[in-house]
């Protein structure tokens, strides 16, 4: 005599009907393999996303070097000239070119977009420009 409580008897046959051979197993399976393609387009997005973010960072980085350089030259013309307050900016000005030129030298992506073969050159001679100009 069997004193299973039917309740445990339809506990087992739920838990197993995907195990056994048949439509339950199949479908199953698809939604197994659903979930695992899911995760995988949900990761390539996520990737993707941050990469984006990582372009957009250095290309603002990149637009504001090229704005602090021109506000650099007017600063340094007026510093020439005299003027008290465009001495005391200039400084400032010089570190916070310092910061965004080390930020974009030591991002990895920097490196496969402004690092081609012969723009090594390049950057090395900006530098030495760079110094030579803050040192004047």
């Amino acid at each position: 005599m069997n004193t299973t409580p039917p309740w445990v008897c339809r506990l087992g046959r739920l838990l197993s009907a995907p195990f056994r051979p048949g439509i339950g197993r199949d479908i199953g399976l698809v939604f197994v393999t659903l979930g695992i393609l899911g995760l995988i387009a949900a990761m390539a997005v996520d990737y993707e996303l941050q990469r984006q973010e990582e372009y957009s960072n250095l290309i603002d980085t990149a637009s504001h070097l090229r704005t602090l350089s021109q506000r650099i030259a007017l600063t340094a013309q007026r510093t020439s000239q005299g003027d008290a307050v465009a001495k005391q900016l200039l400084p400032q000005l010089d570190a916070e070119f310092e910061k965004d030129l080390l930020f974009v030298e030591q991002t990895i992506l920097a490196h496969e977009i402004f690092r081609p073969e012969g723009s090594e050159k390049s950057l090395n001679r900006l530098k030495s420009e760079w110094q030579q100009s803050r040192s004047a």
